[in-house]
């Protein structure tokens, strides 16, 4: 699937001051220059590899992808990309489990990184010129009656919020009633 969407609101430039200064120019107004309107378009892939013989429609092996663009004066994130795969149903015994796994890619926006940059150039104070976040996700969806599961997910993160030379380990635990 193929898309787009757009929002017709107002939105505050990542970089440039109202008065055409930079936005980290201490000598400038301060204030972001307004934008008018966002968009952005995306894709989405989803397929199903394998299904067992007699198996529920969602039971098999099965993949996504997901890719989407916005505009990088007004958005911090520019670029989004993930992907990943699930396995379900191919436990004996355990038809509602379910086993995945997947890969997130998130480059912040050239007008984050640029005012970054400025900042660093006007003030002389280092500061983090964030880059992209990155995060692998294994995660294990099990039904421990109906009604009831529990979810342990495990993500580890390359440069969380941006910053380069650092990881982050997170790990949590998710639990459903439905009644």
């Amino acid at each position: 699937k193929l898309g787009g969407w757009a929002h017709f609101g107002t939105f505050e430039d990542r970089r440039f001051a109202d008065d055409g200064s930079l936005l980290a120019d201490p000598g400038g107004s301060g204030d972001a220059a307004k934008r008018h309107g966002d968009w952005g378009f995306y894709g989405v892939l989803e397929q199903q590899l394998y299904r067992p013989k007699g198996g529920e429609a969602d039971s098999g092996i099965s993949v996504f992808a997901r890719l989407s663009l916005s505009p990088s004066d007004r958005n911090d994130i520019g670029l989004f990309a993930d992907g990943g795969i699930v396995f379900a149903g191919m436990i004996a015994g355990r038809p509602d489990d379910k086993f995945g796994a997947s890969l997130m890619y998130a480059q912040f926006s050239d007008g984050v990184r640029a005012f970054a940059r400025d900042q660093i150039a006007w003030t002389g104070t280092p500061t983090v010129v964030p880059d992209y976040e990155m995060n692998l996700e294994l995660t294990y969806l099990a039904q421990i009656i109906p009604g009831w599961t529990v979810q342990p997910v495990l993500t580890y993160v390359w440069h969380p919020s941006g910053e380069s030379g650092r990881d982050a380990m997170v790990v949590g635990v998710r639990s459903n009633w439905r009644y």
